[in-house]
């Protein structure tokens, strides 16, 4: 397991040398949320599709619902549960490279 000092430097190394406070911040959010999520599904602390619809349907309404299943957002979501860690940080640093 790395330490949080490797993983910073492991972060570093993929930004490109002019990237801000702002975009280094961003990429440390990033990786804390997705370990922190993988960490609930490693552990059950997840909800079935079942449930998230019935969840949300309630907030918003089931034409609501039906519009945010269908979204690319929602497909980056269930994409990001089926890639382990480190294809998803090499996903990330690839996405972010290519968008500069």
């Amino acid at each position: 397991m790395k330490t949080a000092k490797q993983e910073v430097e492991e972060i570093l190394a993929h930004l490109p040398e002019d990237c801000t406070l702002e975009d280094i911040q961003y990429h440390l959010y990033v990786l804390q949320k997705i370990e922190r999520g993988l960490a609930d599904a490693r552990n059950g602390r997840v909800y079935s599709h079942e449930e998230i619809e019935t969840r949300m349907s309630k907030w918003l309404g089931k034409d609501s619902l039906v519009e945010l299943l269908e979204s690319p957002a929602h497909v980056d979501i269930v994409r990001i549960k089926e890639l382990n860690l480190n294809e998803l940080e090499e996903e990330l640093w690839t996405t972010k490279k290519n968008s500069s």
